[in-house]
């Protein structure tokens, strides 16, 4: 098919995930500790979300003004982040088990209200504000 987007400002290779908002109008792209908001239509960056820690899940919020990422950070750090700034909202200690370091996936409700982590037989539901 033909290229329609280059989103060319990548620092570092993207390893991990890439989500979409839920109307096609944003793009997450995890590169090491960033968490970069695009613009799909025209591939201009929106927002960086710097998190501490290799991003290994990320999920738009229904509206698409929030994401949420998960990282590698020791016992599995998920924040909650606003889309067009960047902003930093909400930081969870997803994980408390010994040697467990990262929350491997992440999603919001259908309603945006909640939040999920898990990592093997750990889940935990969060309230987003």
């Amino acid at each position: 098919g033909k290229l329609l987007v280059h989103c060319k400002e990548n620092k570092h290779p993207v390893h991990h995930c890439l989500a979409w908002s839920a109307d096609g109008s944003k793009l997450v792209a995890a590169e090491g500790n960033w968490a970069n908001v695009w613009n799909a239509a025209t591939g201009e960056k929106l927002s960086t979300c710097q998190t501490g820690g290799t991003v290994v899940s990320a999920a738009f919020s229904p509206d698409g003004q929030r994401i949420v990422t998960s990282t590698s950070a020791y016992k599995g750090k998920v924040c909650l982040w606003d889309t067009q700034t960047g902003t930093l909202m909400l930081t969870l200690q997803a994980l408390d088990g010994v040697g467990i370091y990262a929350a491997n996936r992440v999603a919001f409700s259908p309603d945006g209200r909640r939040l999920v982590s898990g990592d093997g037989p750990l889940v935990k539901i969060w309230e987003a504000p």
